[in-house]
């Protein structure tokens, strides 16, 4: 079933991910609508260049802290019917997914995936203090990464979220204790709930590797062109350094990064600025961390 958009949630702080998202995506789809979900909870950015130079939108909503991992969860939220993809920023495209994906029927599509009984517990959700609440919860088996996935809206409201979280800004957990690492856990309940009471279906498919796997260790620079052999996202999640360069498989993030300044106007400067601020940005956050380690009423006389 046809994908009519990508939806990219970004906050502050990756907004250099957020570029190279875009460039890898606009590199295989030219013309597919993009829109930016932006999260101002750590403070307001700008992504004027991003919408003027690739051809990108912003999905408009009222809530500005949006919550670590919720973001996805604002187009899912629209009354009208649409398929889309959505997105973490630390993301980039390898080939043409989309065909990929399409060929799958359901309502939602997640990541495949076979965890741990470990990893459920640490990562997702507290099984059995989940079936103490909802004991008619049938765990699958399985459960997935939230950072891409495919959605439908107008299935889910907001409201159906109310027995487990407060709608603030950010959004706060009724039950921390049993769900784990942000959304992780409550979208992975979440959507095997709903699938198991037959209101939407749901699907897997294979579609993300973390760069650490061989898949993306053998991933060839020269053969990320058109017909790129490659249909698949690559997900650095719980990898991210503090310099691009610095990361695994930091040349695809590059050659990225190099397709997407191509585009933009006085790039040379734009990205030597960028990469100074980054650098600055750096120490300055170790300075803070040496203050917090002193503490006491030395921590006033450093950087704020």
């Amino acid at each position: 079933m046809k994908i009519d958009a990508v939806y990219i949630v970004c906050y502050r702080h990756d907004v250099e991910f957020t570029r190279v998202l875009v460039a890898s995506i606009r590199h295989w789809y030219p013309v597919i609508p993009i829109y930016l979900v932006k999260d101002f909870y750590y403070g307001l950015f700008d992504t004027g260049e991003i919408e003027k130079y690739w051809n990108v939108g912003v999905f408009k909503t009222e809530r500005k802290a949006l919550g670590w991992g919720f973001g996805k969860w604002e187009p899912i939220f629209q009354k009208a019917r649409q398929r889309f993809l959505v997105l973490d920023s630390d993301i980039v495209f390898a080939g043409p997914v989309l065909e990929e994906l399409e060929k799958h029927g359901e309502d939602f599509i997640v990541q495949h995936e076979e965890p741990s009984d470990d990893f459920v517990k640490s990562h997702y959700f507290d099984l059995e203090k989940l079936k103490q609440v909802d004991p008619e919860f049938r765990f699958p088996g399985f459960t997935f990464n939230g950072g891409q996935l495919v959605a439908t809206s107008g299935l889910i409201r907001r409201e159906d979220f109310e027995p487990w979280l407060y709608w603030k800004e950010p959004p706060v957990m009724r039950r921390p204790d049993i769900f784990k690492m942000g959304d992780q856990g409550l979208t992975n309940y979440f959507l095997m709930k709903k699938a198991q009471r037959g209101e939407i279906t749901l699907g897997r498919h294979r579609m993300m590797e973390i760069p650490t796997t061989m898949v993306v260790k053998n991933i060839k620079i020269a053969e990320l062109d058109f017909k790129s052999p490659y249909p698949l996202l690559i997900h650095w999640c719980g990898l991210k350094r503090p310099f691009m360069r610095q990361m695994e498989r930091a040349d695809i993030l590059l050659y990225f990064q190099d397709l997407y300044y191509a585009k933009v106007p006085l790039w040379r400067l734009k990205r030597w600025f960028r990469g100074s601020y980054e650098l600055i940005s750096f120490w300055k956050s170790k300075v803070r961390l040496m203050c917090r380690r002193i503490g006491g009423s030395q921590r006033t006389a450093c950087i704020q």
